[in-house]
């Protein structure tokens, strides 16, 4: 969705699903924060997406994910 009809609808969506009480359980789920953010960072929302991606660090305790997704957030920092 987000590659087929851009980056905004794509949020949208996610947004959508997201909010439903039977997927609230997927709040927690540190690739939805990470997806949200590689998203805002397309619609160059730059400090959501920080958020977003440093939120998704913070919930995973795999070690490499971790390190893959502080690697995006100096990516984007650097432009």
């Amino acid at each position: 969705m987000g590659v087929a009809q851009g980056p905004a609808t794509g949020f949208d969506t996610l947004d959508a699903i997201t909010s439903s009480t039977a997927d609230a359980a997927l709040a927690g789920y540190h690739l939805l924060h990470s997806i949200r953010g590689d998203l805002l960072m397309k619609m160059r929302r730059l400090a959501d997406a920080r958020e977003e991606i440093q939120l998704a660090i913070a919930m995973t305790q795999n070690l490499r994910e971790r390190e893959l997704m502080a690697e995006r957030l100096k990516q984007m920092e650097r432009g």
